[in-house]
């Protein structure tokens, strides 16, 4: 893992990639450059290797990462010791909210899948943006409420709803993390059943009955590899 900070008036070879990707996030394409120059400077720049452990279910972190190049895996252990999706942070999507609270309300791993960059804020330096940088700060608080908002209910569904509304949350989520990372489709949801299935951590069979169940009643259109959402995310 490489890392680089930025302390110097000139910004130095990772930071400046950073700049680089933030001029490239969506939601933050509304900042003057010194916005998000400042932003930089504010956190820690990090590069992953692929598989690389970004956080532990130990480890009490209390950050939020901005993914910039690559995408972190967000990762929990079963007691078996098989892992369970959360979720994919892709470039442009911030990950690691829960661990703004005080006390660590759902312990998880995040991996990197691929080389990964990410500009690391504590508590601290986020608290620092938004009295520094109102503009860059009320972004930031912005997202991490949304970001903290799926996770509420991604964890809502899964402890709560049958498959069906488990899964139609889930595809909610997804086109609203496309949305972030700027694809110009953020509906057309790519992926196999069996992918679905994974991700859902139940049968193929069922999720294939829950899809259709919901294609029936009007909210999705399936084709062969991907999945038309045809109600927007609430």
């Amino acid at each position: 893992m490489n890392q680089a900070g930025d302390e110097s008036e000139d910004l130095g070879p990772w930071a400046a990639r950073a700049l680089t990707g933030a001029r490239r996030v969506a939601w933050l394409k509304g900042l003057a450059d010194e916005e998000l120059l400042a932003l930089v400077r504010a956190g820690r720049v990090q590069l992953w290797r692929d598989q690389d452990m970004v956080t532990t279910p130990a480890e009490r972190s209390r950050a939020v990462f901005l993914v910039l190049e690559g995408s972190l895996r967000a990762l929990v252990q079963r007691e078996d010791g098989s892992e369970f999706l959360l979720s994919d942070f892709g470039a442009g999507e911030t990950a690691g909210m829960v661990s703004l609270y005080r006390e660590t309300i759902f312990p998880h791993a995040m991996r990197a899948l691929g080389a990964t960059l990410t500009l690391r804020l504590s508590r601290a330096q986020l608290e620092q943006v938004v009295l520094r940088h109102p503009q860059s700060g009320l972004v930031l608080l912005e997202m991490v409420s949304l970001r903290m908002a799926m996770s509420l209910q991604f964890l809502a569904l899964t402890a709560l709803s049958p498959l069906r509304e488990q899964l139609h949350g889930r595809l909610e989520i997804w086109a609203v993390q496309q949305e972030l990372r700027g694809q110009p489709e953020p509906h057309v949801l790519h992926g196999s059943q069996r992918e679905l299935a994974a991700m859902m951590g139940a049968s193929r069979q069922s999720v294939n009955t829950a899809l259709h169940e919901l294609e029936t009643a009007g909210v999705l259109k399936m084709s062969y590899g991907r999945i038309i959402l045809l109600q927007r995310p609430r």
